[in-house]
């Protein structure tokens, strides 16, 4: 009897240490999964995406931001896809790199909050991604073969969240680079 208490006890102890084990720290939540603060005068700069660009995983952090030849992060107001203008040194920087290294590729990667239709936030994300493609194209004439533009809606979140403080984050086009 005493044997099977102590065996009990073992298996839940180990239940527990493996269950916490394989809980994750949420994105805003730093290493030990305290809530982080974030500056919300400074815009950011997250890490690409969950597909192959870059990785959500390890890098996105609300509250940086470059105007580095790297991935960037371009954020938008609620239903909007006005580029704002505290961006466009950042995307003309992009631009000079892009018209100075003819192999050099990049993609747009529009996104939104979860609010709207699935199909309402598609062609929003892709109106988003399409006006930095515009710039880059229309105004500094860098050539089309260099950008892909693609939407993914409401379908890859920066942040999870039900709330404007963190539909903010989701609200953007990802610029990153695509590698040969």
């Amino acid at each position: 009897m005493r044997m099977c208490k102590a065996a009990r006890c073992v298996f839940i102890g180990l239940a527990v240490a493996v269950l916490g084990a394989c809980s994750s720290v949420g994105s805003g939540d730093d290493a030990s999964g305290n809530r982080a603060a974030v500056d919300d005068s400074v815009v950011s700069s997250g890490l690409g995406e969950q597909d192959g660009f870059g990785g959500q995983n390890g890098n996105f952090r609300p509250g940086t931001y470059s105007t580095k030849i790297e991935t960037q992060t371009y954020y938008y107001a609620y239903d909007s896809y006005q580029v704002d203008s505290k961006y466009m040194e950042s995307i003309r920087a992009q631009g000079q790199y892009l018209l100075s290294h003819p192999n050099a590729r990049i993609l747009l990667a529009g996104h939104s909050d979860e609010r709207g239709s699935r199909e309402y936030n598609i062609a929003l994300g892709e109106h988003r991604s399409n006006s930095v493609y515009q710039v880059l194209v229309e105004s500094m004439h860098v050539p089309k073969n260099q950008i892909r533009s693609v939407s993914y809606g409401q379908e890859h979140p920066a942040v999870e969240g039900h709330d404007e403080s963190m539909w903010k984050w989701n609200r953007r086009v990802v610029l990153s680079y695509e590698a040969k």
